[in-house]
C-alpha cells in the first residue's frame, strides 16, 4: 500500500493491492459478487489481484497513512480486479 497524490485534482489517496481475500478483509463495504467474481477468475486460470483506495481528506489522515500500514489500508473502497494470464512460453523446456 502507499499514498499517492493526483497532481491535476490535488487530491491524496491511499491505494492498496493484494489477494482478493486480503483486500476483501480491508474493504469498508464489500461489493455484491466480489468473492464470486474473484473465484470465477481464478478458476478460469487467471492470477487475480484486487485493488482498493480511499480519499485522504485531512493532513492528519495523510500523515497517519504514511506512517502506519493500518491507517493506510483500513476501510478502503474496492477499485476492482486485475486478472493476468500466466502462460508457459513455447521455448520453455
Amino acid at each position: 500500500s502507499c499514498v499517492v497524490r493526483d497532481v491535476k485534482n490535488r487530491k491524496v489517496y491511499a491505494v492498496a493491492k493484494g489477494s482478493p481475500e486480503a483486500i476483501g478483509d480491508l474493504l469498508e463495504e464489500k461489493p455484491a459478487g466480489f468473492d464470486e467474481t474473484a473465484k470465477k477468475l481464478a478458476k478460469s486460470g487467471y492470477r487475480v489481484i484486487a485493488l482498493g483506495y480511499k480519499l485522504l481528506v485531512t493532513s492528519d489522515k495523510i500523515e497517519a497513512a504514511k506512517d502506519t500500514r493500518l491507517a493506510c489500508e483500513e476501510n478502503i473502497t474496492c477499485a476492482g480486479f486485475i486478472a493476468f494470464t500466466c502462460r508457459v512460453r513455447r521455448d520453455t523446456p
